[in-house]
């Protein structure tokens, strides 16, 4: 953990912020970009070596395309969104939720999902001058009723498949919520940099004496939350990445997934309704653990980057030899690691129907 949070100061503070004063691309380094991001995702899919070329053909010159107009346009300077992006992300969204859990031919989940990403950008026009300088209250409001309208959408649009089309509504509601945060966030991003002209802080939560519009002061702790929160991810993510493997390894040699392959299944509904599910349990039998050794880990992760928290409580207790934020910091980690257990019991019953039986 000291090591990658070293790292990422380095590299994604320190460096960033001096690239920042003139963000620049060049055509090698897009190209080089475009390159890695095509082999990746040519790996990721899969296929034969036709759809193999053809995948990281198209993502590589997207990709090196993309950075060059950035370039040319100072977007990482001056980045903006707007509502055509948003509208394209959104149903992208609802497509590619609709394909991977249901299927396209599924059309009512995929008009469902459409008439969210509609919605949502009729509320990205009529709310316009309401988020300009929102609350946090105002924000978690919205954030519920568009959660409860998308659900209806589905539920009321869907017809014989109502489950799946409230599934695909709600997550794509979801989705054009947080679209639309993004979009206020990129806009802001200009007016922060220009006052803060090194913009990630490798010391403290935010910017001392910082104050600005509700967006920019968004931006400014938002920014400080990057390094601490990806270095917290690092140290599970490799070991999930194993279990999640060797756990669907052990599946899809089950005795139903073959069944459900010979009754003519498409590889998708295999892997996405039969496979994964199952291999979700044990994962989450250790995400649950592990929840109260992730807070433990936040005392080296909130030394180096300068946090004030529950690490830094403890290490203060035990230094002055006082007992009570020591018991408390104990109390805080044992309440979170039973409140997850609890949490992983009752997701077995959604993974597995047999076990609420």
């Amino acid at each position: 953990m000291f090591w990658a949070a070293v790292l990422l100061k380095e590299f994604g503070a320190i460096r960033f912020n001096n690239w920042m004063a003139t963000p620049t691309i060049s055509v090698p380094m897009a190209i080089g970009i475009g390159l890695v991001v095509g082999i990746c995702l040519q790996g990721i899919l899969g296929g034969d070596l036709r759809r193999r070329l053809l995948t990281g053909g198209i993502s590589a010159a997207f990709v090196t395309g993309a950075l060059i107009y950035f370039d040319a346009v100072n977007w990482f300077r001056y980045p903006a969104m707007g509502p055509g992006m948003v509208a394209i992300v959104g149903i992208g969204v609802a497509v590619l939720t609709t394909s991977i859990l249901f299927g396209t031919a599924q059309r009512r989940a995929l008009y469902a999902g459409l008439i969210a990403v509609a919605l949502g950008m009729i509320c990205y026009f009529v709310f316009a001058d309401a988020l300009e300088e929102p609350t946090w209250g105002l924000l978690l409001g919205l954030g519920a009723v568009a959660l409860v309208v998308s659900w209806a959408i589905g539920f009321f649009t869907g017809g014989i498949i109502r489950r799946q089309a409230a599934m695909v509504s709600t997550i794509t509601g979801i989705a054009m919520a947080l679209l639309i945060v993004v979009d206020k966030v990129v806009y802001t991003w200009g007016a922060y940099v220009d006052r803060m002209p090194r913009p990630i802080q490798t010391i403290g939560s935010q910017s001392p004496n910082f104050s600005g519009t509700f967006w920019q002061e968004f931006v400014d702790k938002g920014t400080q939350l990057i390094l601490p929160t990806t270095v917290l991810l690092l140290i599970s993510l490799a070991s999930y990445s194993r279990y999640t493997r060797s756990s669907m390894l052990e599946v899809l040699g089950q005795d139903y997934v073959r069944t459900a392959r010979a009754k003519g299944l498409s590889e998708r509904a295999v892997i996405v309704k039969h496979a994964f599910r199952n291999a979700l349990i044990p994962i989450t039998t250790i995400v649950a653990y592990d929840f109260a050794g992730l807070i433990g880990g936040a005392i080296v992760t909130e030394q180096v980057f300068g946090w004030k928290g529950m690490g830094e409580m403890f290490q203060t207790g035990l230094r002055q030899v006082d007992p009570n934020p020591v018991m408390a910091f104990f109390l805080v980690t044992g309440t979170a690691a039973i409140l997850m257990n609890l949490l992983a019991d009752l997701l077995y019953g959604i993974l597995d129907p047999r076990i609420r039986r």
